[in-house]
This record gives C-alpha cells, sequence and structure tokens, in this order.
C-alpha cells in the first residue's frame, strides 16, 4: 500500500518507483496514484487526481516535468525532454506507449496510443491526437483540433461529443486510480 501524506509529497520513501536525481526531487500530491512499476525521475510535479500507470517513464533530468490535475499517464509512456520543460495540463489522457518530449499539451486533450510529440510542439487545449500520430510541428489553429498522420497535420475540429468523452476518459481513470491505490497488492506464489 502507498503512503500517501496529508500534504504535497516531495519524499521519495513511499513509492518504489520514486527517485531523485541530486538536488531534483519530484514533488508528488497525496491524491496521486503512481503504479509499482512506472519511474519518476528528478524534477517532476504530479498535480492532484492525476495517474502514472505501468511502466511509464518520466525523466525529468533536464529539464521540468509537470503533470497537471486527474491527468493520466498510462502503461509504457516516456515522457522526456533534452532541455525544454514539458507540461501537460489537467485532465489530459495520455495514451499507451506515447512519447511527449519536450512538448506542452493543453487541457482536455487526448494523445492517442503510440504517438510521438515531440519539442517544442505546443498541444493546445481539446486536440486530439490520432493513435500512432507523429507531431514535429505545433498545429495552426492551436486549440480543439483533430491531428493524425506521419508527419500529423490538422485533420478537423475536435466535436463536442469527443471532448464529452475526454472528460470522461479521464474522470473514469481516477476512478480507477483510486481503486488501484486502495486495493494493489503483490501476491506472493
Amino acid at each position: 500500500m502507498l503512503n500517501y501524506q496529508t500534504e504535497p509529497n516531495t519524499s521519495t520513501d513511499s513509492v518504489f518507483g520514486v527517485f531523485a536525481l541530486g538536488d531534483k526531487v519530484p514533488k508528488i500530491h497525496k491524491k496521486a496514484w503512481i503504479a509499482p512499476t512506472a519511474l519518476v525521475i528528478g524534477d517532476v510535479e504530479i498535480s492532484e487526481g492525476a495517474s502514472i500507470w505501468f511502466n511509464a517513464v518520466l525523466r525529468g533530468d533536464r529539464a521540468p516535468i509537470y503533470i497537471g490535475k486527474f491527468t493520466n499517464i498510462q502503461d509504457g509512456c516516456v515522457i522526456h525532454s533534452d532541455g525544454t520543460p514539458v507540461y501537460v495540463g489537467d485532465r489530459v489522457s495520455v495514451g499507451h506507449r506515447a512519447t511527449l518530449h519536450g512538448c506542452s499539451i493543453g487541457t482536455g486533450s487526448l494523445i492517442g496510443i503510440n504517438s510521438d510529440v515531440f519539442d517544442r510542439v505546443l498541444i493546445g487545449d481539446n486536440c486530439i491526437v490520432s493513435a500512432g500520430s507523429l507531431v514535429t510541428k505545433s498545429p495552426n489553429p492551436n486549440d480543439g483540433v483533430v491531428l493524425r498522420g506521419v508527419p500529423a497535420k490538422v485533420y478537423r475540429e475536435t466535436r463536442s461529443s469527443e471532448i464529452e468523452q475526454n472528460l470522461i476518459r479521464s474522470q473514469r481513470y481516477a476512478q480507477t486510480a483510486e481503486l488501484y491505490q486502495h486495493s494493489l497488492r503483490k501476491i506472493e506464489l
């Protein structure tokens, strides 16, 4: 069972895969959840209700990483930078095996499974990056668009039903993280 403190957690003792790097210590909100096999290293801030799932790697060694409220970083994601901070807004879903590298993702967005978003790209609010896409340039317009392809281009505007589904998805992940926080236990075989 993970030990969540009453104040934002700057200790790395309560979560197996959370590491300080020199003087860079992760800041993890007491109501965030980190899977036991995830790695959170260095200058990383994880906000209230956020969840970091199995085998995700957040490496804040060269620049800060910020994860917003009720955002989910799904299994196998990699978040890193070679000098540009990574910002992920509130209620964002980052799909399985996606890579975020030195970029910014706006509130309410969805980064599809196995997508890559590269250095200095700005994805606005309520955007969708389709599964398997490679985003190398910021979209224009920046908010409320669907991007797809290799390289990704603006495909169309985001529909209101998709924006609603993204909100529901982030709520569902927050509820599932709460279940894991209170019920996950290792068994001996």
